[in-house]
């Protein structure tokens, strides 16, 4: 044998080299035998479906972490990716969407990816980001701009949203569809496919970071102590953005009537990082608007702010439970996976486990509390261990969005 030998897989569309060096280091009949060996796992891997998800699983999670695959396995079962972007028309307004498409599937399954509370929507980095590693995998990713979360507001009619683009985007020949929710709108998305007079036409659902009650998150920004099920504590201590979140959405318990609009867009640009443009509008606010969003924006005066945000609660206690999954599931009958950062400081992980207790048993496919996540960030430091974890559930969720 002259130079090196090439095994050539024509299903994976790759060849495996052995060197000079190899060759000499073993005999022929042990290198016929390892080559077969290797060959067989490699064919194993291809023709496997299970064995096939977990790479795909492995392609996402190597992807969002910004890892490079030491062992090229998941290239051979990647693709490459086609974005556009498009509009649906939804009632009496126009929602702006981005698709990713795998290319080479002619009718890949769908998946809607709803963006959380964030003023750049679907054109923030880390959505972009899943959703090119989603569609890598074999999945069309479909990211349609839910605007009043994009404005920082946690509404009702979200959930008619969610409803109308699972009814636009499902595929026309009866392929399968299903959806993520992330941090807000995880909770809003399970209630979008658990009820109303239409619910959802989904195939399953993933809820991420995904919130159970506001009443109990509004008191966990207040700094109140919040339990779980079981009498679980909260861990950690609350983010300041949780608790400007909720103020902004009831900025008239926080401003007179001629600041709340101001206050508002002033908030906006803060929560947004345009520090700039905050402090500009600012100077529109009345002298005692003005010592209030000092007090909202001051990390040092957060007992002043938990006062005003439990009294805001005590008022809308209705309008809460209305955008909260609480009491709102048993209508659920789709497969469900439940994902939530271990030390999440905007929405904490209890959340997720009192959804637990709430998806019906029949539906609830992983309840998973995992280090690798923050709120929405991925980590690449941990031990390979808790990766498996993260990796066993995308390998799930890609086995019922294939079916």
């Amino acid at each position: 044998m002259g130079g090196s030998t090439r095994i050539w897989l024509p299903c994976a569309g790759a060849a495996l080299r052995l060197t000079p060096d190899f060759e000499r280091l073993l005999p022929m009949r042990r290198r016929r035998a390892l080559l077969a060996g290797v060959v067989a796992l490699l064919l194993l891997a291809v023709a496997l479906p299970p064995t096939l998800r977990h790479l795909r699983a492995a392609g996402v999670l190597l992807e969002v972490v910004q890892l490079e695959d030491p062992t090229g396995l998941t290239g051979l079962v990647s693709t490459e990716v086609e974005e556009s972007e498009g509009s649906l028309r939804v009632g009496d307004r126009t929602l702006r969407f981005l698709r990713y498409r795998p290319e080479g599937r002619a009718s890949p399954p769908v998946a809607l990816l709803l963006h959380g509370v964030h003023p750049e929507g679907i054109d923030e980095r880390r959505l972009r980001a899943f959703a090119r590693a989603v569609a890598g995998a074999g999945v069309e990713v479909v990211t349609p701009e839910l605007p009043e979360l994009a404005r920082y507001e946690i509404v009702p009619s979200t959930l008619e949203d969610i409803r109308a683009c699972a009814h636009a985007f499902a595929p026309p020949d009866g392929g399968r569809i299903g959806a993520f929710g992330i941090s807000f709108a995880g909770g809003l998305l399970l209630m979008a496919a658990a009820n109303g007079s239409q619910p959802a036409p989904l195939d399953y659902v993933v809820a991420v970071g995904a919130h159970h009650s506001l009443e109990r998150l509004s008191r966990f920004y207040a700094g109140k102590p919040v339990k779980g099920p079981g009498g679980r504590s909260a861990p950690g201590n609350p983010h300041p953005y949780g608790a400007r979140v909720i103020a902004y959405a009831h900025a008239e318990h926080f401003f007179s009537p001629a600041d709340v609009a101001i206050a508002r867009q002033a908030m906006q640009h803060y929560l947004g990082q345009r520090y700039r443009q905050a402090r500009a509008t600012l100077e529109s606010l009345s002298p005692a608007g003005r010592e209030r969003m000092a007090m909202m924006l001051d990390n040092d005066r957060k007992g002043e702010l938990g006062k005003l945000l439990l009294s805001a609660v005590a008022r809308n206690r209705e309008a809460l439970a209305e955008v909260s999954p609480e009491g709102q599931l048993a209508g659920l009958r789709v497969p469900t996976f439940l994902v939530h950062g271990a030390a999440d400081p905007v929405i904490p992980s209890i959340e997720t486990r009192w959804l637990a207790t709430e998806v019906p048993s029949g539906q609830l496919r992983e309840t998973l509390i995992t280090p690798v996540l923050g709120h929405t960030d991925f980590t690449n430091t941990l031990p390979l261990s808790d990766y498996w974890r993260i990796l066993r559930v995308m390998a799930g969720i890609l086995g019922e969005a294939e079916d």
